[in-house]
């Protein structure tokens, strides 16, 4: 049994056509295995990503530029962090927006 890259090599196959095919069990005469699983890797991550994104999922960075954590409001008063949300909690103290 021929591996996938000799199998390549004896078909003429190479990446642009294995791609554009969506070939997957014979390798490509112009990109070895190792590039092509760090291809594989990436195109999951896109695709990974795609799918929170349609999930409404937002990214970390625009999560934390809206997070109250990272506003500190209880620094602005004079309170410890603790403080400021178990006066919150009681209702005694407003959330900013």
């Amino acid at each position: 049994m021929a591996g996938a890259d000799a199998l390549a090599a004896e078909v003429g196959l190479d990446m642009e056509t294995r791609t554009a095919l969506n070939i997957t069990t014979i390798g490509a005469t112009d990109c070895p295995r190792a590039q092509r699983m760090l291809f594989r890797r990436e195109r999951r991550r896109d695709l990974k990503t795609k799918r929170r994104r349609d999930r409404g999922q937002i990214p970390r960075k625009e999560y934390l530029s809206g997070s109250l954590s990272r506003a500190k409001p209880w620094e602005g008063l004079g309170i410890s962090r603790a403080t400021y949300y178990r006066r919150r909690r009681a209702g005694s103290l407003m959330a900013p927006m």
